[in-house]
Formats: C-alpha cells, structure tokens, sequence
C-alpha cells in the first residue's frame, strides 16, 4: 500500500520565478502565505491551450493547490485572485527609453503599485 500524497489546497501565494521544464512543463519558485518559499512544478504549462498559460505571471495574486511530500511539488490548480498586481519589475529607473541599457546589470527595481514607490533595487534583470 502506498503513503497518502500531502496536498494543500487554495494557499494564497505569489509567484517569484518561473523556468521552462521538459517540453510542456514549469518549475515555479512561489512565495506562500503560510508555507513559505516552495518550487513546484506545472505539468503542461506551455501548451499552447493550458489553462495555466496566462495565469502563472510574477507577483499575481493567486490561490493554488499542490500535492507531493518531496521538494519539488505538483502544482494542482491556481486561480487568479483578482485585483490590481501588488508589485511589478522594471529594467530601470530612468524616464529615457534606452535608459535601462547601461547598467542592465544591476539596474533593475521592484515598484509596489499601488504607492509606486520602489520596494528593492540593484536587482540583476
């Protein structure tokens, strides 16, 4: 008989980072209200007809079920939670459209949105 699968479901939580995986899959490094920073993976998240296509974008607020006891886990559903995005990433801090080219390499920032002050900056992008 084989262990039950731990799964947890509607977690709020952000999406940090997100890297393509096999031919249809993502590997998401998500930032959990209550479980802190997990990886989990999207199995078909790059088809072109995935449900999860447009959902799975950085620091959307979203609820999300997954399921696995190892380190890498398995994303089960995300739903979009509505509103305004919390935070969004610029290449730079400048008014110029070129601006962000000459220190693209620690140039870049994260603007909380609804103030639009920067939150972090020197970010590699």
């Amino acid at each position: 008989m084989t262990a039950p699968k731990h799964r947890l479901e509607d977690q709020p939580a952000f999406v940090l980072h997100s890297y393509p995986f096999r031919e249809t899959s993502l590997v998401l490094e998500v930032l959990s209200r209550n479980c802190g920073r997990i990886a989990l993976v999207a199995r078909g998240a790059r088809r072109p007809r995935s449900a999860l296509r447009g959902l799975l974008m950085g620091f959307q607020p979203l609820a999300l079920s997954w399921f696995g006891k190892h380190e890498l886990r398995t994303l089960h559903s995300a739903e979009w939670q509505g509103g305004q995005p919390q935070f969004v990433t610029a290449h730079g801090e400048s008014n110029d459209p070129a601006g962000w080219r000459g220190n693209k390499a620690a140039g870049g920032c994260i603007v909380d949105v609804p103030s639009g002050r920067l939150v972090a900056r020197g970010l590699c992008m």
